[in-house]
């Protein structure tokens, strides 16, 4: 008699398991409880263009709120660079030269035949390629490959 209860209560569990899980998957996924805007921001400030051989983190310290850095479609900018903390709610873009016209529209995925048009930015050592200074915030980055140097 004590093995059949012990039984019937380990039946009894599996059963409470096997139909909480069914009622479970019968309801539909939660929508999402936030919604971000990713739209591309408005360029409304000065542009700073950076050729290969060109000094990247000068123009990362010279940008303000608003500013965008271009950097020449398929440049290596080799180095561990630091976006900074810069005050204000506006962004600072760093984006390719070629991104106007040549990449894919906003909101469809590049993919490996728009490498050539990408800027390259890679670190020499284990450490980030682009890193953030504490506090930085509104940086948008388009376009941009990031890596560690062969």
């Amino acid at each position: 008699m004590k093995y059949v209860s012990s039984f019937l209560c380990i039946i009894l569990s599996l059963s409470v398991v096997v139909t909480s899980a069914r009622a479970q998957s019968s309801f539909a996924p939660e929508l999402p409880r936030i919604y971000l805007d990713t739209s591309y921001p408005a360029e409304t400030g000065a542009t700073l263009n950076v050729a290969a051989g060109g000094n990247l983190q000068a123009a990362l310290d010279a940008a303000n709120p608003g500013d965008t850095v271009v950097l020449e479609a398929g440049a290596t900018f080799t180095g561990n660079f630091v976006l900074p903390a810069k005050g204000g709610g506006s962004y600072i873009v760093i984006r390719s030269s070629a991104v106007a016209g040549s990449f894919p529209s906003e909101g469809t995925r590049v993919g490996a035949g728009h490498a050539s048009m990408m800027p390259k930015i890679l670190s020499p050592t284990p450490g980030p390629a682009l890193a953030t200074a504490p506090g930085a915030h509104h940086y948008r980055l388009v376009g941009l490959e990031l890596g560690i140097a062969p």
